[in-house]
């Protein structure tokens, strides 16, 4: 993901919410048509590379096409990964932990803003 200086500096001068550093970005994009000092975008592209290896065309690969059996998969390792994380600080450390607390805070962090 590319960064914009202006978003940057503004950010950093201005302590503004990124909501407001966001729309401010967009009417630059649309009064100038493009951000400034954006490193890469549609522009940066040389004549003379080629056809994309993955462009509109292209079949989706079979490891990015949804699965049930995959999805089962991930959830249980995921799940059994936290759960073992978890079981060693309450196990160690105990419920009152400092560790365990923020593992139990940033958990729900993480449910709450949906993926972390």
């Amino acid at each position: 993901m590319h960064r914009s200086w202006g978003g940057i500096v503004a950010g950093s001068l201005f302590v503004l919410p990124s909501l407001f550093i966001l729309i401010a970005l967009s009417w630059v994009y649309i009064a100038f048509g493009q951000l400034p000092l954006v490193a890469g975008g549609p522009d940066a592209a040389q004549p003379g590379f080629g056809p994309a290896l993955i462009d509109d065309d292209s079949p989706t690969p079979v490891h990015a096409r949804f699965s049930r059996e995959r999805l089962v998969r991930v959830l249980v390792v995921g799940l059994a990964l936290w759960g073992a994380a978890m079981g060693c600080l309450l196990a160690t450390v105990g419920a009152n932990g400092t560790l365990a607390q923020m593992g139990w805070f940033f958990t729900k962090a993480a449910l709450l803003t949906f993926g972390g």
